[in-house]
């Protein structure tokens, strides 16, 4: 079975009102601002700081820039050492900070919210400290949040990234029509960190008696974790939604496009492929997949 891991917990992480204007333990830096506004404050809590700048950006969130500032030797506002870090600029924010050595120096004073393997998840700080591996991650909007769980951002060992492809492959593991047993088993192996749940509302278009979802993160696409929810409606896949973030639209455009032809509808919040099978959704970054069963449902409906 899908082990739950304190799901009341995590769903208060996942359900957050999660926003960019955000206080960091570091004097002087928010998340959400600009490079311009955060170098001096990096600059004075660093001993060392070097700047590297991917020009084709693959970062989830950036679509115009990326810009990665790697700090030694970290002073947090308390004046405790903070380990080694990452300042992650996309599109001009920082979204991410990611540490090295001295975690538990990271810890709000306060109880995590959630607490799983071997990560601690604080809120509304926004902090996930992992103390086994000496890491810890301090994030924005909810898009970065498999990021902070999951990715070694490559900085840490190069100044000069090579750009991830932006080949957004669809999880082999969908066959919709499969029972939940199986997709449990399977799940259990391809995501890093697998929270089963039932849903006390049912949604889909195929009006089941019930309906349950696998939340999936980790799952590695285009180069990043990313999060994938399983939905099962009387234990058979239904529907699928993959979670991008808002840099990931454009590059999830041109591969639909070149994968599956034209879009054949387009409106301010989907774009329709596949004959209704693949859906780009843009006012929350998502790819909804749906078994042939539902594209026959919401074609009827939108006729």
């Amino acid at each position: 079975m899908i082990k739950p891991l304190l799901p009341l917990a995590f769903l208060a992480l996942v359900t957050s009102n999660i926003t960019q204007a955000q206080e960091t333990p570091i004097e002087g830096i928010e998340m959400g601002q600009s490079e311009a506004a955060a170098s001096t404050a990096i600059d004075t809590a660093c001993d060392y700081v070097t700047r590297i700048e991917v020009t084709a950006t693959r970062f989830p969130a950036a679509s115009e820039s990326e810009v990665h500032l790697r700090c030694s030797n970290l002073t947090l506002a308390d004046s405790r050492a903070g380990g080694d870090a990452i300042f992650t600029f996309a599109d001009g924010k920082l979204v991410l900070i990611h540490t090295r050595g001295q975690p538990d120096n990271l810890r709000p004073d306060a109880e995590p919210v959630a607490q799983f393997e071997d990560f601690d998840v604080y809120m509304p700080q926004q902090i996930i400290v992992n103390a086994k591996t000496g890491q810890s991650a301090v994030f924005g909007e909810f898009p970065i949040v498999p990021l902070a769980f999951h990715w070694d951002n490559p900085a840490w060992t190069s100044d000069n990234i090579s750009p991830t492809k932006a080949e957004f492959f669809l999880p082999p593991e969908v066959v919709f029509g499969t029972s939940l047993a199986e997709m449990t088993e399977i799940l259990n192996e391809a995501c890093a960190l697998p929270v089963g749940r039932s849903m006390d509302e049912v949604w889909l278009a195929t009006a089941p008696a019930a309906q349950f979802q696998i939340d999936c993160y980790g799952y590695e696409i285009a180069g990043y974790p990313r999060k994938i929810e399983f939905v099962f409606g009387d234990e058979t896949l239904q529907q699928i939604w993959v979670m991008f973030d808002s840099g990931d639209i454009p590059r999830l455009r041109d591969f639909l496009i070149a994968n599956y032809g034209d879009a054949s509808s387009v409106d301010d919040q989907y774009e329709i492929f596949d004959e209704g099978r693949l859906a780009l959704r843009k006012d929350i970054p998502e790819i909804r997949m749906v078994s042939d069963e539902i594209a026959k449902i919401l074609a009827t409906a939108s006729e």
